[in-house]
């Protein structure tokens, strides 16, 4: 089974992603995304209605997208993501969220994203960079 495979009641003191190189290397599939959300939010562990569990806890997410949802794109609206992974890490107490995303993931793989090859380098660059500030 894919994803991360931790013990509930370690998540608040989990940190898998020690180096730029390990966020690089951790996917998870969207898909699941919910589902494992869906299962740390459960009474006494990071239920909202009884601690705050990500409290005082730097939470980073980091994305790739095979475009870009970026503000000034035509695609922006498209970005469920941000928002909902926002809200459920300050649900839970956080108030240091930041996410991180490379973007036009796609350009080079996908003949219509041709257009976007050097939109892509710079912007896994920037989010490697964006990473390695975070971890320091």
């Amino acid at each position: 089974q894919g994803g991360p495979q931790i013990d509930i009641p370690e998540l608040v003191n989990y940190h898998p992603l020690k180096t730029v190189t390990d966020c690089e290397n951790f996917v998870t599939r969207l898909h699941a995304v919910p589902a494992y959300i869906d299962q740390i939010i459960m009474f006494g562990t990071l239920d909202v209605s009884v601690n705050r569990g990500l409290a005082g806890k730097k939470v980073t997410f980091i994305m790739a997208h095979g475009g870009s949802y970026a503000p000034s794109t035509p695609k922006a609206s498209w970005d469920f993501e941000t928002g909902y992974l926002k809200l459920v890490a300050s649900a839970l107490g956080a108030t240091d969220v930041q996410i991180i995303a490379a973007d036009f993931t796609l350009a080079g793989v996908s003949p219509a994203m041709a257009d976007f090859v050097d939109a892509k380098a710079a912007s896994i660059s920037a989010a490697r960079q964006a990473a390695r500030s975070r971890a320091a």
